[in-house]
């Protein structure tokens, strides 16, 4: 006999082709149909998901709620998932998926006295391997999803030991056919049991059952035909049941279940790149969210008072809007309206606590009056010293600001850096900008004091040719005819990195939203066409070239720059796109053989074959080679973009795809253009470093992409006397190849919080040295691996994922 455990669901969409307050109208009316089944059928079990759900319900209908906590507590209600929502899984970072348990999990211990141990994501489109170590964390053992299918990923049984890099596992169950059986449930359980027929005698399995996607749940018909004898399927034992039950006796037979390492991908690729500007803005909010942190934490050390925002809330936002529906790119224009409004509030409330904590210490330093000069004081909030680019603009009508010419840059220890004017943003006279290059101690600050040069002003450092920016490392060459990049030569030895022109392609993109059963994107390739190529600037700390260049109606300013002390060309890019049923990829052909491609995963990297397929981003990604016998490669670190391929070493970085909003295929578009609304229409803008390298690895990466998305901050001051000083770090790390990916106030408040994880997948032997906290003491990371303390009173004490003490 096998046993069908019947799992009575409700799949609730906070948004899709719906805003989320029709969401909340059906999690509602769900919930209250959901009490009323469970209070008419004695044996029915019912499964629901996501804090955030119950948070809404706590202060709209606290009398259906304390029924919910009735049932909860009766082991009928069963809470699964234990995240705040259920997010896509592939574009947010890894911070944001620990804050999904650490809030979930959390808000469930306070109101219901239980936290979830089986992880639920059964509608997100692909799961990264990283994810695995987040879920164990979390206190979830085991894991209920149903993308990618059987046709988009094999695997080697339905229930399996999923396995992260680091070696933390999971027991994960793929779902059959569906999270829900809206219409005929008969039909439903006889596919389920066919499938399940070819399994051993004794084994187990579950059906998801139920009205969902807009609520609904299980009806009286679905629970009475379960309970009839019609729903007995020769050989099989159908009983209600949750998750939970599923996975206890799968654990109490302790079955060898095979094992799986990797990624579930891949399922509606187009759901990397779908809608940049709710994905630029979800990166934005997540990178202001943990460096205002960071900063909250220095105050509170630096200054011995406790910062005075609390971020849990802003951070609940940011979470909301990762719903997979949200951030994958699939929902209707006025979804999108709501959350960027709502991610934006997010972005803004972070930063008015960057600005109170680090304004409270600058306003401390001790800057001795100095006429003439305007200081600067710049913080950084990653515990290594990160080289920035850091421009500053001032001066009005009677505001002198800075020297209208001949500006040098001194920085605490009286050192001269180089420094050069650039194109002002506002267009006033007595207005100047300049930008200079400096280090930046390590969770810490420097000053420095812009005045003017007695010296003769510094000349323009000298450039081989009108198209080519060059400095100590790199030579890269523009044809003038095209615009493109044709050349990219490391000076050491002279050795051309690329096949090929550098070019922004184009190709028809006839697929829907998601891009069901479009895996890659290649279909009648063009370019864009140069209308201008201009030197724009010239000096001791950068020179660029700006290019301007069109498709049809679509119109692209790239500004290709490149710094002397820095070894990559930065991309700045403005792009009004005005196609439809299109894409846009900047492709960069690479010069070598046996490629190697790497992408950032949440906590690590992963290899990925160079096949052409859509593959999901994070930050970075890498195509590593051989020239010869010589290492070579390229890197491109984004600050927004999160789908990108490789054809053999031909890197394609996805910009733009313009589908209509929330087109299903096989719905058939109406053919009026009047009729529809497409994405990604207008103008945006994105920056990218290609970082040309001999041999790189994935933690030096990393902590470039993380100086890129969360830069240095600049606090303008003035003369006043203080306790701290111009100069100071707080904080090291002994270990490059540690990435420090939190420092925050804990949960509790009781002290704070420190993660990192390991980076290049290998045993590390490392010391946290942050006499900012008084702490100082040594662990040992195994390769990938991710760890939390709690720092209070001088000591270090391992927590978990969710802050509670090992």
């Amino acid at each position: 006999m096998r046993t069908i455990y019947a799992i009575g669901n409700a799949h609730l969409d906070i948004a899709w082709v719906w805003p989320w307050s029709e969401g909340f109208a059906a999690i509602k009316a769900t919930f209250q149909s959901a009490v009323q089944r469970l209070e008419e059928y004695d044996d029915f079990v019912f499964t629901s998901s996501s804090a955030q759900y119950y948070a809404w319900l706590e202060k709209s209908e606290p009398e259906l709620f304390e029924r919910i906590r009735a049932l909860v507590k009766q082991g009928r209600w069963v809470l699964c998932g234990g995240w705040w929502i259920q997010p896509d899984c592939n574009i947010p970072c890894a911070e944001s998926l620990i804050r999904q348990g650490l809030y979930g999990q959390r808000y469930f211990l306070d109101r219901f006295g239980v936290t979830s141990t089986v992880g639920y994501n059964v509608d997100s489109f692909g799961h990264n391997a990283s994810l695995l170590q987040i879920l164990r964390g979390s206190g979830l053992d085991s894991y209920v999803f149903l993308r990618p299918g059987p046709h988009e990923k094999v695997l080697p049984a339905r229930c399996f030991l999923w396995e992260s890099p680091d070696g933390s596992q999971v027991t994960a169950y793929r779902i059959p056919f569906n999270y829900c059986a809206n219409l005929d449930l008969p039909g439903h359980l006889r596919d389920c049991a066919e499938q399940f027929s070819h399994e051993p005698e004794g084994a187990a399995f579950m059906m998801f059952y139920g009205v969902g996607n807009h609520g609904g749940g299980p009806t009286k018909q679905n629970i009475e035909f379960l309970q009839s004898a019609d729903a007995k399927p020769e050989g099989f034992e159908v009983k209600f049941g949750s998750p939970v039950d599923f996975f206890r006796q799968i654990s109490e037979e302790d079955p060898l279940l095979p094992v799986y390492q990797g990624e579930l991908q891949h399922n509606s690729s187009g759901c990397y790149s779908a809608n940049s500007q709710v994905k630029q803005a979800n990166r934005k909010a997540e990178s202001a969210l943990l460096r205002a942190e960071k900063f909250q934490v220095l105050h509170d050390g630096v200054t011995g008072e406790p910062a005075q925002c609390d971020l849990k809330e802003t951070w609940k936002a940011v979470l909301m809007n990762q719903f997979h529906d949200i951030l994958a790119g699939c929902s209707i224009p006025e979804v999108y309206d709501n959350a960027l409004a709502q991610i934006g509030g997010s972005r803004s409330q972070a930063y008015e606590a960057e600005n109170h904590a680090l304004q409270r210490i600058s306003f401390h330093i001790g800057i001795p009056l100095a006429p003439g000069t305007t200081p600067l004081v710049v913080f950084n909030p990653h515990p290594w010293p990160v080289t920035a680019e850091i421009c500053h603009e001032s001066g009005s009508w009677g505001n002198p600001g800075l020297p209208l010419e001949n500006c040098e840059v001194v920085d605490s220890q009286g050192r001269i850096l180089p420094c050069q004017y650039i194109r002002t943003i506002a267009q006033l006279d007595e207005r100047r900008r300049v930008v200079f290059q400096a280090e930046i101690p390590a969770m810490g600050w420097d000053t420095f004091h812009m005045r003017k040069s007695d010296a003769a002003a510094a000349a323009p450092v000298p450039q081989a040719g009108g198209n080519v920016l060059e400095n100590d490392t790199l030579r890269v060459a523009f044809d003038a005819q095209t615009g493109r990049i044709v050349s990219c030569r490391d000076k050491t030895d002279g050795a051309e990195l690329l096949a090929g022109p550098v070019e922004f392609a184009v190709y028809d993109d006839k697929s829907d939203t998601w891009g069901h059963e479009a895996l890659q994107f290649s279909d009648n390739r063009r370019v864009f066409r140069l209308e201008s190529i201009q030197r724009t600037e010239d000096g001791p700390v950068r020179s660029s070239i700006r290019v301007i260049s069109r498709f049809e109606n679509s119109r692209l300013t790239e500004t290709y720059t490149l710094y002397q002390k820095t070894p990559w060309l930065q991309l700045r890019a403005k792009l009004s796109w005005n196609q439809t049923a299109a894409c846009c990829k900047l492709e960069i052909p690479l010069s070598l053989s046996r490629p190697r491609v790497s992408y950032e995963l949440p906590i690590g990297s992963i290899v990925r074959d160079e096949d052409a397929l859509e593959q999901p981003v994070q930050s970075w990604m890498d195509v590593s080679g051989l020239q010869g016998s010589r290492n070579a490669g390229m890197a491109v670190i984004n600050d927004c973009k999160s789908s990108a391929s490789v054809t053999g070493s031909r890197i394609g970085v996805m910009i733009s795809r313009s589908p209509s909003y929330a087109h299903h295929m096989p719905f058939v578009l109406s053919e009026n253009p009047d009729d529809l609304s497409y994405l990604d229409q207008g103008m945006q803008a994105f920056t990218l470093r290609l970082l040309p390298h001999r041999q790189i690895r994935a933690g030096e990466l990393t902590r470039l992409a993380l100086a890129l998305n969360q830069p240095p901050v600049k606090v303008p001051e003035t003369f006043h006397p203080g306790p701290y000083p111009q100069k100071n770090s707080t904080m090291s790390v002994s270990a490059d190849n540690i990435i420090v990916t939190a420092l925050k106030p804990a949960f509790d408040g009781r002290g704070y919080i420190l993660r990192a994880n390991e980076s290049d997948g290998r045993q590390t032997r490392v010391t946290f040295d942050i006499p900012l906290l008084h702490v100082k003491f040594t662990a040992s990371f195994a390769p990938y691996e991710i760890k939390t303390w709690r720092l209070d009173h001088g000591s270090a004490q391992p927590t978990d994922l969710l802050e509670f003490d090992l």
